[in-house]
């Protein structure tokens, strides 16, 4: 038993060790070649730890301001990136397909996709002449305040996150407070507005607007409680919202076209 736990803690240590991780993100002969410089821009190892846990984003920052992240390739090549997230599927997809979306990066294909226990595992590939940016990346992630446990590069052309998505905050939610009076304006998609406590909605159409009313509500880790929706054109709506509603999506039954002037929602 004393042999195992020796390892254990062996193993979580080199997982948590500052240059053990300097050395797998930026390869062993970049590392010796540039060992100086690193050991002067990592000098205080404590900079780099937030309560045992590694500070992801600010290495990264480091070693890109520094020129010594080769991320590029002679030739576009296959590109894997894997997320094992601690959260619901569909929060954790639509989180990160927003952020890499956001990225520039909307063509990809899903190599693997399970569920196990509490934990999700996804896969994508995609061709490009350079590896996604950790810095960049794990920035736009952090801003949402998804928490990175453990980022690992598997090889050139293959990185895998494991992410914390528990604090996190769907990209591009609104947050609409009881009784506040939120305008909302001309739709690129649905609107998904963010709700505490609340058990009234009641949505008006602007002028000149055409609205089908479509509105779906979703739990905390947006699985879908019920939807609403009319073939009829309506002005204004009021309905109670489904128990246990964290999230609310708001459209139109046949095309965003028709609120093009944008909606006013009140809840309570």
């Amino acid at each position: 038993m004393k042999i195992l736990l020796s390892i254990l803690f062996s193993i979580y240590l080199q997982a948590n060790d500052l240059h053990v991780n300097i050395k797998n993100f930026i390869g062993e002969e970049n590392y010796q070649r540039h060992s100086f410089l690193i050991k002067r821009l990592f000098l205080d190892k404590n900079d780099f730890y937030t309560n045992e846990k590694l500070k992801y984003k600010k290495i990264f920052e480091i070693l890109d301001k520094n020129g010594l992240m080769d991320l590029k390739f002679k030739k576009p090549m296959k590109i894997e990136l894997e997320f094992e997230s601690i959260s619901s599927s569909i929060q954790t997809i639509k989180m990160i397909k927003d952020v890499l979306s956001s990225l520039g990066y909307s063509y990809y294909f899903t190599n693997y996709l399970e569920k196990k226990d509490d934990k999700l595992i996804w896969q994508i590939n995609f061709k490009s002449e350079s590896m996604l940016n950790p810095f960049i990346l794990i920035s736009q992630l952090e801003e949402l305040n998804v928490d990175f446990i453990n980022v690992k590069k598997i090889s050139a052309t293959k990185w895998k996150y494991e992410i914390d998505l528990n604090y996190a905050n769907i990209a591009n939610t609104i947050l609409i407070q009881n009784n506040e009076k939120l305008i909302l304006k001309k739709p690129h998609k649905p609107y998904l507005i963010k709700v505490n406590d609340v058990s009234n909605l009641k949505v008006v159409s602007r002028r000149l607007n055409t609205w089908y009313p479509y509105i779906s509500f979703y739990d905390k880790d947006l699985k879908p409680l019920s939807i609403l929706h009319k073939k009829k054109v309506f002005k204004t709506l009021i309905t109670n919202i489904t128990p246990g509603t964290k999230y609310i999506g708001i459209s139109d039954t046949y095309t965003l076209l028709n609120i093009k002037r944008g909606l006013t929602v009140i809840v309570r």
